[in-house]
């Protein structure tokens, strides 16, 4: 996973040195600084993968690792500020926790990935 020139956030698979196959996640996001790292997991034969985000929505994309295709898109029209995105996995379960609001008016939530919109939100505390 990486961001190209234009400020998208790409992942791409390699073999033997060569790109074999390249997706485009999302384009550029307006803001860009060092809150726009990338976070990527791979779990039960998919990979996952999030970035861009600065007090922006959430956006996780779904790919197959054997065929690379992106499966799906999971976001919640909800959470429009988000920042800090990061996997976890508890139980066997994929998970991800951020933050939702803007600094020091915020909360942060944790949210199941096997639903398509993270409508299993559990708040954890304000910050």
């Amino acid at each position: 996973c990486y961001y190209d020139v234009n400020h998208r956030l790409v992942i791409s698979k390699i073999k033997e040195g060569k790109v074999i196959a390249t997706n485009v996640l999302s384009r550029a996001n307006n803001i860009w600084d060092s809150h726009n790292n990338i976070i990527s997991t791979i779990h039960n034969g998919r990979i996952y993968v999030t970035g861009n985000v600065h007090n922006d929505k959430l956006k996780v994309f779904v790919l197959s690792v054997n065929n690379f295709r992106l499966e799906k898109t999971i976001e919640n029209e909800e959470l429009t500020s988000i920042t800090y995105p990061r996997f976890i996995k508890d139980d066997n379960e994929l998970k991800i926790i951020f933050r939702n609001g803007k600094s020091g008016n915020g909360a942060f939530y944790f949210s199941s990935l096997e639903s398509d919109n993270m409508s299993n939100l559990k708040k954890l505390f304000n910050n």
